[in-house]
């Protein structure tokens, strides 16, 4: 007669080899992955480093990179149940959830029909028709690879960077950060700064100039006309400060470094051979900037107009600082630091205010082209929402800022330049 203790080391053997022969399964199920992973990464470097046109290229790349991380992160789940070394990779918890992953299967089934057709468009169109069907086909491979990272989270349980679900709050290092503390760049409220009882200030307050950040917006009624000073640097009791002045009037910009109180003599006045005078710029951390502005109106600085204010002007968008520095005529250099905080509410009073006007109507795109105009904003670096071939306020926002990086009119609609620059031109 048996015992139940002998009872209970049966059972308790046969739940280890049940869990054991489970455990082999999903080893088994991931290394097939692992090798299906392989294989797409080895398609990705194909198309990367082939002929096609350069928006297929650089979509390729970006899907390379995602593969790569899921052969890592399913190779380091694999030698973990394995038991062996693995890489440390850290990344939240979570748990499997099998009706989200029923959910992403028929997602990823419907992706997979999706590039059965664009492969057959690949295949049997020419020219110009086809380079947009190659484009199409990478973007679906990319979505397509986006599933089978979020499928991987929702059947095994692997967190992965950026697709975790909205509201949880998962197992997470501490940082050492402190959340709470003021973020560095954030400007001081006028009110409580100095700058806000001044008499420019307040003077600007009084024409109808809006507050945005450290700066103040002012935009002519009924005119093609907008003035905006930023005040981050101006403080009357420090000899007085300096202050940034963007300006447009129709499509024709200005950027000014003025220095209030001041009087900076042209070089040519002086002597020189060169008439203007000599500036340095640099944004955040980048490169500085030589060259020749003029005195501006006033000589109390020196401002930049034409091609290259209106180069600046956009390029301040991305910008959280600028330093700018003006070398007088007895080489004294005088120099400012700006925390451009508020910019964005310039450039669109700018927009608006000055060519607005001259804005051409939008071409209308088939919804398959906008999801393929969505998904290379997204790769560019502007978050256009989900790649769904509709194209309302988040896509039009990416647009303008993607119009704005590279100077050209702000549309918030693909046009032939922009559609050009994103690597859709023929």
């Amino acid at each position: 007669m048996v015992s139940s203790f002998m009872k209970l080391v049966f059972a308790s053997a046969g739940v280890a080899v049940f869990a054991i022969a489970a455990h082999s399964a999903v080893v088994d199920e991931l290394a097939d992955e692992l090798d299906r992973i392989s294989y797409r990464i080895d398609e990705a470097e194909l198309i990367a480093m082939s002929d096609e046109p350069k928006a297929v290229r650089d979509v390729a790349m970006l899907r390379l990179e995602i593969l790569e991380l899921s052969y890592a992160l399913v190779l380091n789940r694999i030698q973990a149940l394995e038991g062996k070394n693995v890489r440390r990779i850290i990344v939240a918890a979570a748990d499997p959830d099998p009706d989200r992953a029923r959910q992403l299967r028929d997602d990823l089934q419907a992706a997979r029909d999706r590039i059965a057709e664009t492969q057959k468009d690949v295949s049997e169109l020419k020219g110009v028709e086809r380079s947009i069907a190659s484009i199409r086909l990478e973007s679906e491979l990319l979505t397509q690879s986006q599933l089978l990272l979020a499928h991987y989270q929702a059947k095994y349980g692997i967190h992965l960077p950026g697709i975790s679900d909205v509201g949880t709050e998962p197992d997470v290092l501490k940082t050492g950060i402190d959340e709470t503390s003021s973020l560095p760049g954030v400007p001081r409220s006028f009110m409580a700064d100095e700058v806000g009882g001044t008499p420019l200030f307040q003077r600007e307050l009084a024409r109808g100039a809006v507050a945005s950040g450290w700066w103040t917006v002012f935009a002519e009624p009924n005119e093609p006309e907008m003035l905006a000073l930023n005040y981050s640097a101006y403080f009357p009791s420090e000899d007085p400060g300096e202050l940034l002045e963007v300006k447009c009037k129709r499509d024709e910009f200005n950027v000014a470094f003025l220095l209030p109180g001041r009087t900076l003599a042209d070089s040519t006045a002086a002597g020189g051979d060169q008439p203007g005078l000599e500036v340095v710029h640099r944004l955040d951390g980048g490169k500085r900037r030589f060259g020749r502005w003029a005195r501006s109106p006033g000589g109390s600085g020196a401002s930049l107009s034409g091609a290259e204010a209106r180069k600046l002007f956009f390029e301040l968008v991305e910008a959280d600082e600028l330093m700018i520095g003006v070398w007088d005529v007895d080489n004294n250099l005088h120099s400012g630091q700006f925390e451009l905080s508020g910019y964005v509410d310039v450039a669109e009073t700018a927009i608006q205010s000055c060519i607005g006007q001259t804005l051409e109507e939008p071409i209308v795109f088939a919804r398959q082209d906008y999801r393929l105009i969505q998904t290379l904003l997204g790769i560019a670096g502007y978050d256009a929402g989900p790649a769904d071939g509709v194209w309302g306020p988040r896509s039009q926002s990416a647009m303008r800022q993607y119009q704005y990086s590279a100077g050209l009119i702000q549309t918030g609609h693909p046009n032939e330049e922009t559609l050009e620059l994103l690597g859709l031109g023929e």
